[in-house]
């Protein structure tokens, strides 16, 4: 029996029945595949949707079959970008062919698409992760009808990444008023140091445009880099406060290359200048993960160092697995503190520095995140894990390969995966064949109960 085709209609999701871009404006008829309010077009098999990255647009069936339910999605390699190249806001250029080459981060890279019904009719509501270049992606869709028929038709989501300005944030420095004040780009509090961007593939390396904004007030000298560096020579006709300071100040633009922002750079001048000092050691720490909630962690870095000028102290970290998940951070401040989750488990080291914008002091410790044991419970175990081999697109759910005796959820990990393979929380590996991950990897699956008992096991993972 051939297969029926369905037309699908776009539901407004979003404002005016547009998607609306970074600028505000809402996309019209000329815009490709987009929705337009004064003539709403059907869009037939092979078409092509207009997704913004992490917005909502439903989707409805229309047709003799458009109350049918339990439509699968089966996302494919053959993406086509030429289908999406009239789109507003879609690169062709940086485009990608499937998803998880454009997602931002690997481990939250799926299209969320559930299926309701609205008076009698199917419907979809899409939401794309944050992504670092747009992308063609391309769905087989297949349902049954009624009477058994097979149904089936393609769509290429044209997922539009959008890129944002970075983000510039104040400096503050301290001077002698006899020396030189040269700071370098390595150092840890570099201009650029707390200034960020979004990850997108058509994002430069963000540079220090090198005319500034504002020059400073009481420099005899300044020059401005745009690797983020510069030099301070104070004006020494200009008499400074006894005991006081100047504050002098400049202003610079950072750009990635699309976008540029601008902040402000603080110099206070001074006679005299005494180094911070730690007054205590900072303690390592063992805190203990409950599975089925966050925990909140806390700590006050302000109460192990200290200023013998009262100058105010500000705090800057090294890199550290603390904050690879992104659950906890460090505020200037001198605030460490986030919701730890399963995914911070371990142990993380760092190293922490205090500056008063001149001199600074710094100590190391360790923070140890693992599950809290229970005398009472029992180890989960593990069967040997079948190897498996894999290409295109794949799936492949591990846990059935676990057994808890407490019945206890368990939490997976892994190591040893190749790169844009991932394996989620409930033990299912996924990923997509690219050139360089092709090959034989042995991967190391861990499952914790949450109880402080885990097992782990290995395996062959062969992608063609």
């Amino acid at each position: 029996m051939p297969y029926r085709i369905i037309l699908l209609s776009f539901v407004c999701a979003l404002s005016a029945c547009g998607w609306v871009d970074s600028t505000g404006r809402q996309a019209t008829e000329d815009g490709g595949s987009l929705v337009n309010t004064t003539n709403r077009p059907n869009l037939v098999d092979g078409g092509s949707i207009a997704v913004v990255e992490q917005s909502s647009l439903t989707v409805a069936l229309t047709g003799i079959e458009g109350n049918t339910r339990g439509w699968q999605w089966r996302p494919t390699n053959s993406g086509d970008v030429s289908q999406c190249s009239s789109v507003e806001g879609f690169f062709s250029d940086f485009a990608k062919q499937t998803l998880i080459e454009a997602c931002t981060n690997p481990e939250n890279c799926s299209a969320q698409i559930n299926e309701s019904q609205s008076n009698g009719v199917t419907e979809f509501q899409l939401q794309l992760p944050k992504l670092k270049a747009s992308a063609a992606i391309h769905f087989e869709l297949s349902a049954m009808s009624a009477d058994g028929a097979p149904l089936q038709l393609q769509q290429t989501l044209c997922a539009v990444a959008i890129n944002e300005a970075p983000l510039a944030n104040t400096d503050f420095y301290r001077a002698l008023s006899y020396r030189s004040r040269y700071v370098d780009s390595e150092d840890f509090n570099s201009i650029l140091n707390n200034d960020v961007d979004d990850i997108d593939e058509r994002n430069e390396t963000l540079r220090i445009l090198p005319d500034p904004i504002q020059s400073p007030q009481y420099a005899q000298y300044f020059e401005l880099y745009s690797d983020g560096s510069f030099v301070y020579e104070f004006d020494d006709n200009i008499a400074v406060p006894p005991n006081g300071e100047i504050v002098d100040q400049f202003s610079y633009a950072v750009s990635d290359g699309l976008h540029a922002s601008t902040a402000t750079v603080n110099i206070a001048i001074v006679d005299d200048n005494r180094s911070p000092r730690r007054i205590d050691r900072i303690p390592n720490f063992d805190l203990e993960l409950d599975q089925s909630r966050e925990v909140y962690f806390y700590l006050d870095l302000n109460e192990y160092f200290e200023d013998p000028d009262a100058d105010t102290l500000r705090f800057y970290a090294n890199e550290s697995s603390l904050f690879d998940s992104f659950n906890l951070a460090l505020s200037e401040s001198g605030i460490l503190q986030g919701l730890a989750t399963p995914s911070d488990l371990g142990e993380h080291r760092l190293t922490v520095i205090a500056t008063d914008g001149l001199a600074r002091a710094a100590d190391t410790f360790e923070v140890s995140f693992d599950f809290s044991n229970d005398s009472n419970n029992t180890n989960p175990v593990a069967s040997d894990i079948a190897n498996r081999i894999v290409q295109n697109n794949f799936r492949y759910d591990v846990s059935e390969f676990f057994y808890d005796a407490d019945g206890d959820q368990l939490l997976f990990s892994s190591s040893g995966l190749p790169a844009l393979v991932t394996i989620s929380s409930e033990g299912v590996i996924s990923g997509q064949s690219v050139e360089q991950n092709r090959g034989v990897w042995f991967i190391e699956v861990t499952a914790r109960d949450g109880r402080g008992g885990s097992v782990s096991d290995g395996f062959r993972l062969s992608i063609n």
